[in-house]
């Protein structure tokens, strides 16, 4: 191949080939991906990890309009793969996991990593699902892309992925993604988990209508300057009216220290697994409060 040509009217790709049986160049047809495909996701598969390594596989999912996007992914320490194609339909099938990074980057394992001598909830995490986490290219104020639901779409056809346990969380601009993303597909995902959120006001009302039957698991901080609880909370008041499946957790974290919920014990993931996917009929659950890891539960109105 000599090199590949873009037809912009057609939409199509066609590939220029310098073949020694004829003189000069010729064009074949064009090659398309009739749906998205894997890169380096079997490599991924066939390693081995064990506590305390924590390592994740960069994989790629090509997408049929050429474009490539990246998201790293852990499995399970006991993860097994199908030795065979007969053996497909015998693997065991895991939770996954969806982590939605803030505008600084990173992954869920590179912050467990950062919190090694407090890691019993990344542990937990780390044994009972496969991680994945996109590399969200796009700004604190713009949309989440589309192509991240396309991913979960696609991982949900694995054999091995249990897609009745699907669960969406994030931190920061990652929390904002997973009010968002909910709200586009909420029957894509058994729950959703924001941490230190924020939301647009113009889609608060959507986002509250959309998830009204999904279960949610909100953390927030008194001290959070960056996404103030003041703001987020109208979001609260909103689920609440329309009797969402909602619990929020309040802790004292400063912004940048929000991630150490994900951490510090398996509250959280033990919650996404006690919430496999079914059809919900809403039931009226009030906001709760939780000043702090000893304290009670208080019932009653949020703020």
């Amino acid at each position: 191949m000599v090199r590949a040509l873009r037809d912009e009217k057609a939409n199509e790709i066609v590939y220029e080939v310098d073949d020694s049986l004829f003189t000069g160049a010729y064009i074949v047809p064009p090659i398309y991906l009739k749906s998205p495909r894997f890169d380096g996701l079997d490599a991924a598969m066939a390693a081995k990890c064990s506590w305390p390594e924590t390592a994740e596989h960069l994989v790629i999912l090509a997408m049929p309009d050429l474009s490539k996007e990246e998201f790293y992914v852990h499995f399970p320490f006991k993860f097994q793969m199908a030795e065979s194609k007969l053996q497909v339909n015998q693997v065991a099938k895991w939770p996954l996991m969806i982590y939605l990074h803030g505008s600084g980057g990173g992954t869920f394992m590179s912050f467990a990593k950062r919190n090694e001598h407090r890691n019993e909830g990344c542990r937990f995490a780390a044994e009972h699902f496969i991680i994945v986490s996109p590399s969200c290219k796009w700004g604190w104020k713009n949309p989440p892309l589309p192509w991240v639901l396309t991913l979960v779409r696609e991982l949900c056809k694995l054999p091995y992925v249990d897609s009745s346990r699907v669960y969406l969380t994030g931190v920061s601009m990652g929390g904002m993604g997973c009010w968002e993303l909910g709200m586009q597909d909420p029957g894509l995902f058994a729950a959703v988990a924001p941490i230190a959120a924020y939301h647009k006001s113009h889609l608060r009302s959507e986002i509250a209508e959309a998830l009204k039957s999904t279960p949610i698991f909100a953390v927030h901080s008194h001290k959070d300057a960056t996404c103030p609880l003041s703001k987020e909370k109208f979001l609260y008041e909103e689920l609440q009216r329309v009797r969402a499946l909602l619990r929020v957790d309040l802790c004292n974290h400063s912004h940048t220290d929000m991630h150490k919920p994900h951490m510090e014990d398996p509250t959280i993931f033990e919650w996404m697994l006690s919430h496999p996917y079914t059809p919900k009929v809403p039931v009226a659950t009030p906001i709760r409060r939780w000043g702090s890891k000893s304290a009670l539960w208080a019932m009653g109105r949020f703020g």
